[in-house]
């Protein structure tokens, strides 16, 4: 950077001597981005952590400035017939003791053995703004964080490299768990293989200790196949949920409702959908992926147990999803539909929006409200949306 604003500089009293200057510094940049790039292709080198608490990071640059001044005040005072006779005198105590410290302030900081801020002893589920796209964040009363689709952006891929679109996962999502004080994830969860729910995931599971990814319906896509190739490069354990698979997470209930067949098909699709239900004492929350009328309409006469009080819309409130017979079996108080701004599909349709008005349903959406938090003790339902929290 320095060589960057001599080169402004010269550049404009001689440019000549610019142009030969910049030369130099063309292959300095090129030298840097070769260093990363070499490290890059070794990710165990790679260690990603939450910020430090604001305290932490106080006492650490505290330490460094104690230090400093101590070792400035004793070489103050060992100069003149001292330094002359002893050309590097012993240490001080205190400068062993501030040094202690500040090496035991940064393991802290590398370490982080800091509890992640939770709601503890109560279910949160999160809808997270990721733009035209879903994720869900669950975080279960024991700490036991799940992530739920990890966002992403349609026609965005990976050439030479280099991503040709926004990298949800690791722009978005990671920033935001990493403010949580979280460094790993029980479960991630996928719903489908479409890019807006898929595409995040890549970073997430490369910055975070994963136990297990949960998918549905094997869509053998080239998107699906990388993500799962991925998962188990990293010893994370690929878990197929099927229809009927119940779960007990610190006495509370998870039940998978979709999809009925896992058996392997050539293309993703919204009705491929893994569909997940928890209820916690008297409260419940349906987490439905995509699903359109067909596998709606199929639960429903099939009288899967689907009644929530807490809904994400399925399908981005698509003219294709929330059937009146679906949304009447739900019966949600609160439903959070996930989409981005002025996006090209329109969503949600005016149709969907009044049908939940009818319902009586309050409905949320991201692109208005941000992220949506629920919070619960399975007695009471707390829904807060991020723009509410901060109008305060």
């Amino acid at each position: 950077m320095p060589l960057g604003f001599v080169i402004l500089g010269t550049a404009v009293v001689w440019a000549r001597a610019g142009l030969v200057l910049a030369k130099a510094l063309r292959f300095c940049v090129g030298l840097l981005i070769a260093s990363v790039e070499w490290f890059a292709r070794w990710p165990r080198l790679t260690h990603r952590i939450p910020g430090p608490p604001f305290w932490l990071m106080i006492l650490f640059f505290a330490g460094f400035i104690f230090l400093e001044a101590v070792a400035w005040a004793i070489a103050a005072r060992q100069r003149g017939p001292m330094m002359r006779r002893q050309l590097l005198p012993a240490a001080h105590p205190v400068e062993w003791i501030a040094a202690l410290a500040v090496i035991v302030l940064a393991v802290l900081v590398a370490w982080h053995p800091f509890a992640p801020s939770l709601y503890r002893g109560k279910l949160e589920v999160s809808v997270l703004d990721v733009g035209q796209g879903d994720s869900i964040f669950v975080a279960f009363p024991n700490g036991r964080p799940m992530l739920v689709d990890g966002g992403g952006q349609a026609g965005t891929e990976v050439l030479g490299g280099y991503r040709s679109g926004p990298d949800v996962g690791e722009e978005v999502l990671s920033p935001y768990l990493w403010s949580r004080g979280i460094e790993r994830l029980d479960v991630v969860a996928l719903s489908h293989a479409h890019h807006d729910h898929l595409d995040g995931l890549h970073s997430v599971i490369a910055n975070f200790k994963a136990g297990e990814l949960w998918i549905g319906r094997d869509e053998e896509t080239p998107a699906f196949s990388a993500l799962g190739a991925e998962a188990r490069a990293r010893g994370v354990q690929v878990v197929q949920e099927i229809q009927g698979r119940t779960c007990d997470w610190d006495g509370m209930t998870g039940n998978v409702l979709w999809p009925a067949d896992v058996s392997e098909v050539d293309k993703a699709a919204n009705d491929n959908s893994l569909v997940m239900r928890i209820q916690d004492g008297s409260e419940s929350f349906l987490l439905p992926g995509d699903i359109e009328k067909k596998v709606e309409n199929e639960l429903v006469d099939e009288h899967v147990p689907l009644a929530a009080n807490f809904l994400k819309v399925p399908h981005h409130g698509s003219k294709t999803s929330s059937t009146d017979e679906f949304v009447g079996a739900v019966a949600p108080r609160v439903a959070v539909v996930s989409v981005g701004e002025g996006n090209q599909f329109g969503n949600p349709v005016d149709s969907v929006v009044e049908r939940y008005a009818r319902a009586g349903v309050r409905f949320l959406r991201t692109d208005r409200d941000g992220a949506v938090t629920a919070v619960t003790d399975g007695r009471e339902l707390v829904v807060r949306s991020f723009v509410e929290e901060h109008a305060q």
